[in-house]
């Protein structure tokens, strides 16, 4: 364990194959061909959903009256960061397919990094969105000196709180990034991290990786049934029956922007998780097939909030119809323009 697999190179001292990194054969080879135009046509649709998004978001005031949504807005914008970075990937592996040299796979190595360190930024949004409507309906005036809700989720916080999650959750990569060269080439399929050949990067990535995620999903799990129990034992009235509203469609999009990447994305983390174990085992072809399911979540995930989410489905219907009319307005003049004498 801990050594590389045996392939066989190709010959040419211009080609990208070295025998040390045989498996660039399988990287770059036919599967890319196909693979790479997936990873745009996804990346893309991702991107400009996000962009949607947050376009709705900051051109309603009423939107950005609740905190909850800039949470909700930092997992959106995360996510189109990070699969630009993966649609810098697929350009990397287009090129690597069609030239076969050496010279472009310093492009796919700062992808990597860039894709590696923004991968877990998004783990953390859903606890931060469950905490945050929790101690925002659940709070009460008292005269402690300390309240957690307003100390750490207050209105004036959500924006340096985001910040913090981005620094930790990249900070838990600078290791690899410091330490060693593990950057590149992911032996499933895309511009990711390099097989690891010794104990220690490889040690470090699950920790790194893992513990976000864990951390993330456990501090999610508390919030999530803390905010399930105080609505069960509150009754709905005509003062707070908004709140409990939002507040049940926020849990409903939190379920289900949680559960379909767990579905989803484990088979591309244990894939990554265990490519000590299984590199060079899996074909590279059928790899890619099981790492495509990793874009499914951020496909749906801005869809889901402005369908489950009334004000921003609200929000967006007007938005969708203002540019109904814009373009209609557009074609007519047009129309008028070009049947004008000259």
């Amino acid at each position: 364990m801990g050594q590389a697999p045996s392939y066989k190179c190709l010959n040419g001292s211009n080609r990208v194959i070295e025998c040390a990194d045989g498996y660039l054969i399988d990287f770059y080879g036919d599967s890319a061909l196909w693979y790479g135009p997936v990873q745009i046509l996804f990346s893309v649709f991702i991107v400009v959903s996000d962009i949607i998004f947050m376009s709705i978001f900051f051109s309603s005031s009423s939107l950005r009256s609740i905190p909850a949504n800039f949470f909700l807005v930092g997992l959106v914008l995360t996510d189109c960061i990070h699969y630009t970075c993966l649609h810098a990937g697929a350009i990397a592996l287009l090129i690597g397919y069609v030239t076969q040299t050496r010279e472009h796979t310093l492009f796919c190595k700062i992808v990597g990094l860039t894709v590696m360190a923004t991968g877990t930024c998004s783990f953390g949004f859903p606890g931060l969105i469950a905490a945050q409507r929790y101690y925002k309906i659940s709070y009460m005036p008292t005269l402690s000196r300390f309240s957690m809700g307003e100390t750490v989720f207050g209105d004036k916080r959500l924006v340096p709180l985001m910040i913090i999650w981005w620094t930790i959750s990249i900070s838990v990569n600078l290791p690899l990034i410091i330490f060693f060269d593990e950057f590149g080439e992911d032996a499933d399929g895309y511009c990711g991290v390099k097989p690891f050949r010794e104990a220690l990067p490889f040690a470090i990535f699950l920790i790194s990786v893992i513990s976000v995620f864990v951390v993330s999903y456990i501090f999610m799990g508390v919030y999530y049934y803390r905010l399930g129990r105080f609505l069960k034992t509150q009754h709905t009235t005509e003062s707070n029956k908004e709140s409990m509203n939002i507040t049940r469609s926020i849990m409903l999009m939190t379920k289900i922007i949680v559960i379909v990447p767990m579905f989803m994305m484990t088979p591309t983390i244990i894939l990554t998780a265990g490519q000590w174990m299984l590199h060079g085992l899996v074909p590279m072809w059928l790899n890619r097939i099981i790492v495509t399911l990793y874009y499914i979540p951020a496909s749906m995930t801005p869809w889901v909030a402005i369908y489950t989410l009334t004000p921003f489905r609200k929000q967006f219907l007007k938005f969708y119809f203002n540019i109904k009319r814009r373009l209609s307005t557009e074609v007519s003049t047009t129309s008028v323009r070009s049947v004008e004498p000259n």
